[in-house]
């Protein structure tokens, strides 16, 4: 038998996973369906997950006439509006978005 890896999941046989779809009905629905890989039922449990948080400041957004960003184009247009303004008041330019990077990349 050979180890299915990860980025040959979705094409692996079916026999080589096995369902545990009633093993975990705790998992929250957005991680059941990541878990799927594309199969029906599920074939592993996901151990963490990765999620992406946005804090902002009403003020800057408020003194700059922005609202807040409901999609990935209107952050863009945020972040570009806000970037090299000195928000904090040091005198120096800020960035108009920081993000954390995956620390395997």
């Amino acid at each position: 038998m050979e180890w299915a890896l990860a980025t040959n999941l979705t094409e692996a046989p079916a026999a080589w996973l096995l369902p545990i779809s009633s093993l975990w009905s705790t998992i929250p629905a957005h991680f059941q369906r990541l878990a799927a890989a594309g199969l029906p039922g599920w074939r592993h449990v996901p151990l963490d997950g990765w999620t992406l948080l946005l804090h902002y400041r009403w003020d800057v957004l408020a003194a700059a006439g922005l609202a807040v960003p409901q999609t990935w184009p209107q952050l863009l247009h945020v972040a570009t509006r806000l970037n090299g303004s000195d928000m904090n008041g040091d005198g120096s330019p800020d960035w108009g978005i920081c993000l954390e990077r995956d620390p395997a990349a």
